[in-house]
């Protein structure tokens, strides 16, 4: 969906994410003197489905069109009005910050989108702020001697992604000072990639925008950008695990002695439920007979049943009742809660954790990484509890 949302510093067009983000990542569109917001909107409508597009109006006129800056020619020699360009950068600034917190994207996942006077813009703000933005994208642009006095810190540039595309067929803005651009951003610690197009002039081609929409969706996955489907018009609730196993009676006895579940009902030598909530059961085991195959360790399916424990003598308690009993525990920290991996008699992988996300120096979301889990100071907590 397209709307035209002019509430901030500056107008602008907005394509929201065909996919269903909590805080999508965002496309800064700058347009040039001879492409509008409109017509930039319209190129870009077939990127990634995860975007939320965002495509500013210049804030000035020139010649009877919207300008981020008026360029005067003086014997042939272009001069960019610096004045306006320093005002327009400024808007954009104060724009990208209010567009964050009333748009709820994700401001750690902007990226700017610079074509012709848009470039200049583009690549100023991202100089001068480079927090602003997670990539910069340059099209048929160029460097003013105010550009280059924007240059801040090598370290606040560091890592973060630019491309850089410029025509040969180039007449407006010639390769050369494509090339004057590149050099200025080689100097600093991006990951730079420069295309030159041989098909393009100043107007961005098809391979141009096909090169730019290819790119950005790389970062995206680099970034571990995950667009969802819409939520289905109800409702389901996780109620329990049906697990499959060789000898039912030690299965039962498993569950009931080292997790706490109470039998509530047994069918025959098939089937068994257990609960400890109110629920009629939140695991089922089936049994398949002595002989049945174990699931392969390399396939899918399902990893672990994971229990939460409401405090950390209770796991204290829980690794204790199991490693004394001869059960192989395996310890992990995942800095938001303390866990502890085994197997019940089957194979099947159960999980005990408890969640330390509340406590000072703890993380409150997951980083993919993990510490090992001493013992003895799992043990130690028996002393002082």
């Amino acid at each position: 969906m397209v709307e035209e949302t002019p509430q901030l510093c500056l107008d602008y067009l907005l394509r929201r994410p065909r996919l269903n983000l909590r805080k999508p990542p965002a496309l800064a569109l700058f347009c040039g003197y001879d492409l509008n917001e409109v017509d930039f909107l319209r190129l870009t409508n077939h990127f990634d489905d995860r975007l939320m597009i965002l495509s500013l109006r210049p804030p000035l006129q020139a010649g009877g069109q919207n300008a981020w800056f008026n360029v005067e020619r003086i014997r042939s020699v272009s001069f960019v009005n610096a004045a306006q360009a320093e005002y327009s950068r400024g808007e954009v600034m104060t724009f990208l910050r209010e567009a964050a917190r009333e748009l709820k994207f994700d401001p750690s996942q902007v990226y700017l989108f610079g074509y012709s006077q848009g470039a200049v813009i583009a690549l100023s703000v991202f100089l001068s702020e480079p927090e602003l933005a997670a990539g910069l994208i340059l099209v048929s642009g160029q460097v003013t001697p105010e550009i280059r006095a924007l240059v801040g810190a090598a370290k606040r540039y560091q890592g973060k992604p630019v491309l850089q595309l410029h025509g040969l067929q180039d007449r407006v803005c010639p390769v050369g000072i494509g090339r004057a651009a590149s050099q200025l951003l080689a100097a600093l610690p991006v990951k730079l990639e420069t295309r030159l197009l041989n098909q393009m002039d100043h107007a961005m081609n098809a391979e141009c925008l096909e090169r730019v929409s290819a790119w950005l969706s790389s970062r995206l996955e680099e970034a571990g950008v995950l667009g969802l489907p819409d939520r289905p018009p109800y409702q389901a609730q996780l109620s329990g695990v049906h697990l499959k196993v060789r000898d039912l009676e030690r299965a039962i006895q498993f569950y009931i002695r080292f997790l706490g579940m109470e039998l509530v009902e047994k069918t025959g030598r098939t089937y068994a439920f257990l609960t400890n909530s109110q629920a009629h059961h939140v695991i089922a085991l089936q049994n398949q007979g002595a002989n049945a195959p174990g699931s392969s360790v390399e396939g899918v399916g399902l990893y672990a049943v994971r229990f939460e424990l409401a405090s950390q003598s209770e796991f204290a308690r829980a690794y204790k009742l199991l490693t004394d009993a001869g059960v192989n525990v395996t310890l992990i920290d995942h800095l938001i809660c303390w866990e502890m991996h085994f197997q019940d008699p089957d194979g099947n992988g159960i999980a005990l954790f408890w969640d330390t996300r509340d406590l000072p120096g703890r993380s409150h979301l997951w980083q993919g990484r993990d510490q090992p889990l001493d013992p003895q100071q799992v043990l130690n907590v028996l002393n002082t509890s």
